[in-house]
């Protein structure tokens, strides 16, 4: 009898002095709560938008200049598939690399800044021993560059699909090209309000 019962006893203690806290630890992959834990990784997450704006110079002066009169890229035989003579002679679809990346490069770069800004308004500044006003100037730069990214979209295709969230995943119409360039300067007016003034002469920038 004392058996049964020091088994039910342990039983018992197995069934429900359990851990009940059942949120999960994820180690496979990288989420805002276990990546940013000093200044420097705020950096480095901002730092990725960047470095694809610094791509999209270099991708997209081809299909401004290569489509032009006044330059022409010199080929032997069917260099890129075609692809520079179609674009001297106007002649470009959909499958040409630089016609596709100017709109994949644009909104790639949108979706970078919508996704560090998502983490950003997030994640607790005063932990890392920053300010809100740190906050509203790292959010601000990001939506200077997606309002670039917007332009050069605006630029080259007329208007663009206009998102504001990282959670919106829903797949829409392109706007008009007034409704994108009022966004475009809506944005940069905000940013106007919360960007620092900065000078040639310091030596921080």
């Amino acid at each position: 009898m004392k058996t049964k019962i020091y088994n039910i006893a342990i039983l018992f203690v197995l069934l429900f002095g359990a851990c009940t806290n059942l949120d999960p630890i994820w180690y496979d992959k990288v989420t805002p709560e276990t990546f940013y834990k000093t200044e420097k990784d705020i950096y480095s997450a901002m730092g990725r938008p960047f470095t694809h704006f610094n791509w999209y110079l270099g991708d997209t002066w081809i299909a401004q200049e290569a489509t032009t009169d006044h330059f022409c890229i010199l080929t032997k035989g069917v260099n890129f598939g075609g692809d520079f003579e179609r674009l001297q002679h106007h002649d470009w679809d959909p499958n040409v690399g630089w016609v596709a990346n100017g709109w994949s490069g644009a909104t790639m770069g949108i979706t970078l800044c919508l996704d560090v800004i998502g983490d950003l308004e997030t994640i607790n500044y005063q932990n890392l021993g920053l300010t809100e006003a740190n906050r509203a100037d790292h959010i601000a730069q990001l939506k200077t560059l997606m309002a670039y990214f917007y332009m050069r979209g605006l630029d080259f295709y007329g208007g663009m699909p206009i998102y504001e969230t990282i959670d919106d995943k829903t797949l829409k119409p392109r706007n008009t090209d007034q409704e994108t360039f009022d966004f475009i300067e809506n944005l940069l007016k905000d940013a106007l309000t919360k960007l620092p003034e900065l000078s040639w002469a310091d030596k921080s920038v």
